[in-house]
């Protein structure tokens, strides 16, 4: 049925696969901007909640880390997608934080963003995704939190290979 994903997920199923090649590609088209816009930010929080199309996308990126060292970055990568993953991170900010820089980011694609527009939808989506029924927004039990609110890209970095250094080492 249309209401629970039904649509949606003839109209995936019938899609070309995901390829990888350092970008997203969905069939011959590169998405990889696409999926980075806000609108489709908040398409992808809505229409990712119906059942049907969870279990594809699950399925799908699966697919992608088949038999692969892979960094993947989801709301529910370490909880539902790869349970078993040898390394999870749960990487957190401040909304403020997370708002300004999502705004910075998409003004450097030349979008003209509100901050307060983009804070308040980040707030929004989080809300969503926590409270969906499917595979919500959560931090696994097994996963490092880290706090990057006061860190540059480069010290978050060095964090996430301290971590995965740690752990395998173990």
């Amino acid at each position: 049925p249309r209401g629970r994903g039904g649509g949606a997920v003839g109209g995936l199923r019938g899609a070309a696969p995901l390829r990888r090649r350092g970008y997203l590609w969905a069939g011959d088209r590169d998405v990889s901007v696409l999926i980075r816009s806000l609108e489709m930010g908040a398409a992808a929080s809505v229409v990712s909640a119906l059942p049907g199309v969870r279990r594809l996308l699950v399925e799908r990126q699966r697919e992608l880390g088949t038999g692969a060292d892979i960094v993947m970055e989801g709301r529910d990568i370490g909880t539902n997608v790869f349970p078993g993953a040898e390394v999870k991170v749960f990487l957190t900010a401040r909304p403020e934080v997370r708002a300004a820089r999502r705004a910075a980011e998409l003004r450097a694609k030349g979008d003209d963003v509100d901050e307060d527009e983009v804070l308040a939808a980040l707030i929004e989506r989080d809300r969503r995704d926590s409270e969906r029924e499917v595979a919500p927004l959560r931090r696994a039990d097994d996963a490092v939190e880290v706090d990057t609110t006061d860190l540059t890209p480069e010290q978050t970095l060095a964090r996430l290979r301290a971590e995965l250094a740690r752990r395998r080492a173990m």
